[in-house]
């Protein structure tokens, strides 16, 4: 299944009263590297319709603070016929800072569940 990683710095809005990394900040890194891969696989899926997050889970391992830089690993892990899951990891120094999943599902122009389109599909899955 596709893979693909980018490189962040904590950025000083990105952190909290403590000084540590807001809880938040991390799923803006997570929604880049989900487009980075599709633009890396060469689709525009967000064009073809809508893609709702349904499911977001994280667990962060180590604090990130100011300045730190954060590798971010996303793979796809799951391919349903209308959803798609990812499995993510950010790493600071080779250690794993956070790690997590979350879950799209594709909906058509009528508002309702759909079909991922067949050629974003081979593009996710070529053996589909």
């Amino acid at each position: 299944m596709p893979r693909h990683q980018e490189t962040f710095r904590v950025m000083w809005a990105d952190t909290d009263a403590s000084g540590r990394i807001y809880f938040a900040a991390i799923f803006r890194w997570v929604e880049a590297v989900e487009t980075g891969l599709f633009r890396a696989l060469g689709t525009d899926i967000f064009t073809t319709g809508q893609l709702p997050r349904v499911h977001v889970e994280a667990d962060y391992r180590l604090p990130l603070r100011f300045d730190d830089q954060v590798e971010l690993e996303m793979t796809v892990a799951k391919l349903g016929t209308s959803s798609l899951g990812f499995q993510w990891v950010g790493r600071r120094d080779d250690q794993v800072a956070f790690e997590g999943s979350h879950t799209i599902v594709f909906i058509g122009e009528d508002g309702v569940s759909a079909p991922i389109p067949s050629r974003e599909r081979g593009l996710l899955d070529p053996a589909a």
